[in-house]
């Protein structure tokens, strides 16, 4: 076969009758964001970098002061903080919106505010968001036709929880096309398409997942991994020093090299088997003791780890971690950090949070929707 290295390392899309997931990539990624400092370091620092103020333009006074009150409602500092972490650790993030009535005082309130001029208020607004962990989803439908449809896989508790409720309960926590299915021994939940909102990163049209960043560098982190490993144990055996005597004098023409006491070796054996004395030990010339301790240097020094270490910090541009290159690289590397925190920015904003903002302005009655923008990254 050609390339068996390249062909037989798979594709990370696991197809299962009329499914498709990357949730064994994902779990692969996961593991070794809590296993590796460095990966887990670079998807931090992206995360924080990323996730800055989040300001309002446009629109009249009041509608802004709303769109805040609304923002703390949900939470969305946290949301969005949890949102860039889920987006550069596993590149798939699903965040399904909860609907909620508005209480009879509140509605008053808002139709005292923004007069609908005959335009009836709706009663119902997001009042929360889930980010779903994407280990628990596969997809299905038409992925060639861009026409997927998501489902998540309950475990066995919350399997329990949904046997609790009626199809008008469900309809009505999860959206109105959400539908609970038996699947080969496990319960999957039809995730309604009007509620779930899905940013993929770095994925193709056709592709109804994203690969995780890490995902190039996971044979390299095994492998450094399983060099320490090793490091580890090599480390405990040094204390099991050897102290080497040699016993007679050096073999001439004269001595054949047998001039050796064996009455002086079987006492020095007994003197050093015996751990209930002190050792002294009195000799003439003829007695020679060395400790045999291996060179620490050559066998846990740092050169054997260069390579991996560059790879690594290739694979993940660890730019801000990085110390060894020159200036000009340094700059290009880190404006294309830079770009990829923008990509990430960019696709919160367009693709979702926008989208919830005009959402919500509609249901209060508001005509003038306020632009949303993260303010800029301070390095």
């Amino acid at each position: 076969q050609s390339f068996p290295r390249i062909m037989g390392s798979g594709s990370p899309f696991k197809t299962k009758q009329n499914r498709i997931d990357i949730r064994e990539t994902i779990s692969l990624c996961i593991a070794a964001y809590f296993a590796f400092p460095l990966l887990r370091n670079v998807i931090e620092v992206m995360g924080e970098l990323a996730n800055s103020e989040i300001v309002l333009s446009g629109g009249n006074k009041k509608t802004k002061d709303f769109i805040r009150a609304w923002f703390k409602k949900i939470g969305l500092r946290t949301l969005s903080g949890c949102f860039f972490r889920e987006y550069f650790r596993s590149a798939n993030c699903f965040i399904y919106r909860m609907d909620g009535k508005m209480s009879s005082g509140e509605m008053k309130k808002m139709t005292q505010v923004y007069g609908s001029e005959g335009n009836a208020l709706t009663s119902t607004i997001p009042v929360a968001y889930r980010i779903l962990n994407p280990e628990t989803i596969t997809a299905g439908g038409s992925y060639s036709l861009n026409n997927t449809i998501y489902y998540k896989t309950l475990s066995a508790y919350e399997a329990a929880q949904f046997d609790k409720l009626s199809k008008k309960e469900i309809n009505s926590q999860l959206g109105k096309s959400a539908n609970v299915l038996d699947n080969g021994g496990q319960k999957d939940i039809q995730l309604d398409p009007k509620n779930l909102t899905v940013l993929l990163y770095k994925a193709q049209p056709y592709e109804s997942f994203g690969i995780p960043f890490a995902h190039g560098v996971l044979e390299d982190i095994e492998a450094k991994m399983e060099m320490k490993r090793l490091d580890l144990s090599i480390a405990r055996t040094t204390e099991r020093a050897l102290l080497h005597i040699k016993v007679g004098e050096t073999a001439t023409e004269h001595n054949k090299g047998s001039n050796i006491n064996p009455n002086t070796i079987a006492a020095l054996q007994g003197l050093f088997n015996n751990s209930s004395v002190s050792r002294t030990l009195i000799t003439d010339f003829t007695v020679d003791a060395d400790w045999l301790i291996p060179d620490l240097q050559k066998i846990l020094g740092p050169q054997k780890y260069e390579q991996l270490n560059k790879d690594i910090s290739v694979g993940l541009n660890a730019v801000i971690f990085d110390t060894s290159d020159s200036f000009s690289n340094s700059s290009i590397k880190l404006q294309i950090f830079l770009d990829r925190l923008k990509e990430a920015r960019a696709d919160f904003i367009d693709n979702f949070l926008q989208n919830e903002i005009i959402n919500v302005c509609r249901g209060i009655g508001a005509k003038n929707y306020p632009k949303a923008s993260f303010s800029e990254i301070s390095l």
